[in-house]
C-alpha cells in the first residue's frame, strides 16, 4: 500500500510539473487541468516538487496567495427552480453540475425511444433538472428516504418516485431502458448499485454510471479493472468509456472541509468523473452483494442545516449537550477513510461533528424545535416523569448551541450558497 501511495504521489507530481511548464500558474486553471486530484493534495505535490528544486519557490508562494484569497464564485439559487435541501457527507452525496445533467439526459435521448424507460438510482440533481425543465422521456427515480427525496416528490409529483435503501430493501420491479446511476465512489457502495441497475435494465439496454477519475485516489486503476469484471459477472459489456467527461457542483460541506485546510479560492465545478456506459448484453445471474452494517442515524432538517444523529437505544435521559471533537469542529475532510469520522454523533450539512451521550434526548430536543413544540415537555412525555432541575439547564444549554450551529451555517451559506 505505501508503494502505491508513493507512486500516486509522483503521478500527481508529474501532473501538476507538466501543467505548470505548460504556463499554467493560476490555482484554479491547475485544478481544472488535473484528473479529479483533490485540492489540498495539489498543494502537497507543489511542496514537493519545491523540495526536490523541479519548480521555484516563488510560484508556489504565489499559487498558495491565490488559495488564501476567498473569491465570490458561488451564486444564489434561482428562487423560481425546485432547490434542494443540501447534500449530507454522509450520504456521499455530490451533484452533477447542469453541464453533466444535461450531457447524460442528451444520450439518453438517443439511446432511447419516447416509450422507453429511464431509471435514475440516486442521482436527485438529475430529476431536478428534468422537474425544471422538462424531458421527453418517462422518468423513474429510486433513492433512499431522506429530506431530499421528501422535497422531489412534493415538487416533482408526475414522476414515479420510489424510496428504497440500494443496500438492504428488496429490489423494485422495474423495466428500463436506460438506468443511470451515481454511487457513492466505493466499492461497497458500486457494487450494489451495480447489481441494482442490472435487474432493472432490459436486455439490451444501458447502464450509465459515473466513477472516480484518475487522479482521485492510488487505487482508482485497480477499482476499475475490478469493476470491469463485476460488470462481466452481472451479464453487462463496457460499450464506452469517457475519461473526466462529469463535472460537478461543489457541496457545501465540501467548501467547508476545504476552508477547514485554509483552501478558500478553488473552482466551483473542480471535481470530475469517469463515465462509463454499459449494455446489457447476457442473462448472468449474480448474489447480491453484502457489505458490512454501518451506523445508523436519525435526521432532522432545521432551517437549511441537515443534522444527522445516530440511533441510540437507551431511553434514559442523558446530557444532550454536543461536545466538540475536533479544533474549528469542521471535519478537513471529505474522504470515508478519515479515522476522525467514527467519533462522531453528530453531524451537519456543514461537515461538522460533536460527539454526544444524550442522542436520543437530543433527538427529542431536535424534533420539538422543528414542531415549535417544548422540548421539556416532550421529554417528560417520553421518560414519563418530571425532569429535575439540573436536567432542564442541560436541555436550555443544549437549545442554545443549536441555535448558534443553525444560525452559524445559515450564515455560511449566504456567503457560499450553491
Amino acid at each position: 500500500m505505501h508503494s502505491m501511495i508513493n507512486d500516486f504521489q509522483n503521478t500527481v507530481d508529474g501532473w501538476v510539473l507538466d501543467a505548470i511548464k505548460k504556463g499554467i500558474i493560476d490555482f484554479n486553471d491547475l485544478i481544472l487541468t488535473l484528473p479529479g486530484v483533490y485540492p489540498s493534495m495539489v498543494l502537497s505535490s507543489l511542496k514537493r516538487l519545491v523540495q526536490n528544486k523541479e519548480i521555484s519557490s516563488d510560484i508556489q508562494s504565489d499559487i498558495m496567495y491565490q488559495v488564501k484569497e476567498p473569491k465570490s464564485q458561488f451564486q444564489g439559487r434561482n428562487k423560481n427552480k425546485i432547490s434542494l435541501p443540501l447534500p449530507h457527507p454522509l450520504d456521499f452525496e455530490w451533484r452533477f453540475a447542469d453541464s453533466a445533467s444535461k450531457y447524460l439526459l442528451s444520450i439518453c435521448l438517443k439511446l432511447t425511444s419516447p416509450k422507453d424507460n429511464i431509471l435514475l438510482l440516486g442521482t436527485p440533481s438529475l430529476l431536478k433538472n428534468i422537474a425544471n425543465h422538462g424531458y421527453q422521456r418517462k422518468v423513474i427515480f429510486i433513492g433512499d428516504s431522506t429530506a431530499v427525496v421528501d422535497k422531489l416528490k412534493k415538487f416533482a409529483p408526475k414522476y414515479k418516485i420510489i424510496c428504497c435503501n440500494f443496500i438492504t430493501d428488496s429490489h423494485p420491479e422495474i423495466t428500463a431502458s436506460v438506468v443511470i446511476l451515481d454511487p457513492p465512489w466505493y466499492k461497497d457502495f458500486i457494487y450494489p448499485f451495480l447489481w441494482m441497475a442490472m435487474q432493472s435494465c432490459k436486455f439490451g439496454g444501458y447502464v450509465m454510471i459515473s466513477l472516480p477519475a484518475l487522479g482521485t485516489r492510488p487505487s482508482v486503476k485497480q477499482e476499475w479493472d475490478s469493476i470491469l469484471e463485476w460488470s462481466e459477472d452481472l451479464g453487462l459489456s463496457l460499450y464506452k468509456l469517457e475519461p473526466c467527461a462529469l463535472y460537478y457542483s461543489t457541496p457545501f460541506f465540501e467548501q467547508n472541509a476545504l476552508k477547514a485546510e485554509g483552501i478558500l479560492n478553488f473552482p466551483k465545478e473542480w471535481r470530475k468523473s469517469n463515465f462509463a456506459i454499459f449494455k446489457r448484453t447476457k442473462h448472468n445471474i449474480a448474489e447480491r452483494p453484502q457489505i458490512p452494517q454501518t451506523k445508523k442515524w436519525k435526521e432532522v432538517l432545521i432551517d437549511n442545516v441537515r443534522l444527522r444523529v445516530a440511533d441510540d437505544s437507551n431511553n434514559n435521559f442523558e446530557d444532550p449537550s454536543i461536545i466538540s471533537i475536533i479544533t474549528g469542529d469542521i471535519l478537513p475532510s471529505v474522504s470515508r477513510n478519515d479515522p476522525r469520522r467514527n467519533f462522531a454523533d453528530v453531524w451537519t450539512s456543514g461537515n461538522r461533528i460533536y460527539k454526544c451521550q444524550g442522542k436520543k434526548t437530543l433527538l427529542i430536543i431536535l424534533n420539538a424545535l422543528v414542531a415549535n413544540q417544548s422540548p421539556q415537555n416532550n421529554i417528560e412525555k417520553f421518560m414519563n416523569r418530571c425532569l429535575k432541575v439540573e436536567e432542564i439547564n442541560k436541555i436550555n444549554q443544549t437549545i442554545q448551541q443549536i441555535e448558534s450551529l443553525v444560525k452559524l451555517e445559515n450564515n455560511e451559506l449566504l456567503i457560499h450558497e450553491e
